[in-house]
């Protein structure tokens, strides 16, 4: 006979299988009772066409040993035989059930190294982590399509074509919560509270097209040229933390960080001039706080020319202790330290386009 099988689920320990051949038999036929009556009795053989089909399921036990479960129809054609007496026909058939136990001396091909389930054979994945649920190729689940495996996938379901990182969360280039794809404002400033669309959720107040959290001047009148930090001519913003060493002109470390942002402003708001001034609080005589309040607003404007900024914008102005914005003392000629501390002040003042 030559047969064909075909098994399902070839990769799982449970596997069906249905199946048949073609070939040929040998059919003999003996007359028995013809011999048991004293007669001569005859014996003929006839070599037919033989075919057959069956259906089964094997379990394997491991690699290499299979329980089969089976069942098998066999026949053949009618054998014909010539007697004495005339020739005549016989009908073969055969209905066999089986088990068995079949044991492979070869190797199998179904080793599976990386223990996912799939034998190395099929497996397009051979390294897959253990654990890590993979298909009927070996390969870890991507469920979302995202291109990140569902092992390592934070967010499992992201919608086709989102762009995503390597935890398979969608981008937010801004920081703001607020995944690019949904993101309608892209470049939020950080910490800026956004609303559900990426956009800022502070009001204009002042209607000068700078959102309040940025703005340095938030009672512009209205129609006037602004900077883009929101100030107008003639207005003037504190330039809140930048300090001085005691008694000298140079900047604290913390200062640059807000000169940097004064000459980003300058850089977006070209045309525009300003005052930058120094004020001191009242310790130490008036001349030597008005020298010392010069030149630490000279040393504000050298640091913002040298961050490119047109010397011929900057005017350096001190002011000494001839402009307190709080009392240096109390009511009671005790020495007040907050207010003395708001004294020591660098101001940004425009001046006009």
């Amino acid at each position: 006979m030559g047969n064909g099988w075909f098994d399902f689920n070839a990769a799982g320990a449970l596997h069906p299988y249905i199946g048949g051949g073609i070939g040929g038999a040998r059919v003999e036929v003996r007359d028995f009772s013809a011999q048991s009556a004293g007669g001569g009795g005859f014996t003929d053989d006839d070599i037919v066409l033989a075919y057959q089909g069956g259906v089964g399921i094997n379990f394997d036990i491991t690699d290499r040993t299979t329980i089969d479960l089976g069942y098998r129809y066999f026949a053949t054609e009618d054998p014909g035989y010539s007697t004495s007496g005339g020739e005549f026909d016989f009908e073969y058939e055969q209905h066999v059930a089986l088990l068995s136990l079949r044991y492979v001396f070869a190797p199998t091909g179904r080793t599976d190294s990386d223990g996912d389930g799939v034998p190395d054979v099929l497996d397009k994945c051979p390294n897959t982590p253990a654990g890590a649920p993979v298909d009927s190729s070996g390969c870890p689940l991507d469920s979302d399509g995202d291109g990140v495996p569902d092992y390592q996938d934070k967010c499992p379901n992201t919608a086709a074509g989102v762009a995503v990182g390597s935890d398979g969360c969608p981008l937010d280039a801004d920081g703001d919560g607020v995944p690019d794809y949904l993101d309608e404002c892209p470049n939020t400033p950080a910490a800026a509270v956004v609303n559900d669309k990426g956009c800022p959720t502070v009001v204009d107040s002042d209607g000068d097209g700078v959102p309040d959290d940025r703005d340095q001047c938030p009672d512009t009148p209205a129609g006037v040229p602004v900077t883009s930090s929101g100030c107008a001519a003639e207005q003037v913003a504190i330039l809140e933390g930048v300090k001085f060493e005691f008694n000298s002109t140079t900047l604290t470390n913390n200062t640059e960080t807000i000169l940097d942002e004064t000459a980003q402003t300058l850089q977006d708001s070209p045309g525009f001039r300003i005052e930058l001034s120094g004020n001191t609080d009242s310790i130490g005589s008036d001349s030597y706080n008005q020298q010392l309040s010069q030149a630490r607003a000279e040393s504000a404007r050298s640091y913002l020319v040298n961050k490119g900024i047109d010397p011929s914008r900057i005017e350096a102005v001190g002011y000494g202790e001839s402009r307190p914005i709080a009392p240096n003392a109390n009511p009671d000629g005790s020495d007040n330290p907050e207010g003395r501390a708001k004294n020591r002040r660098t101001e940004f003042k425009i001046l006009g386009q």
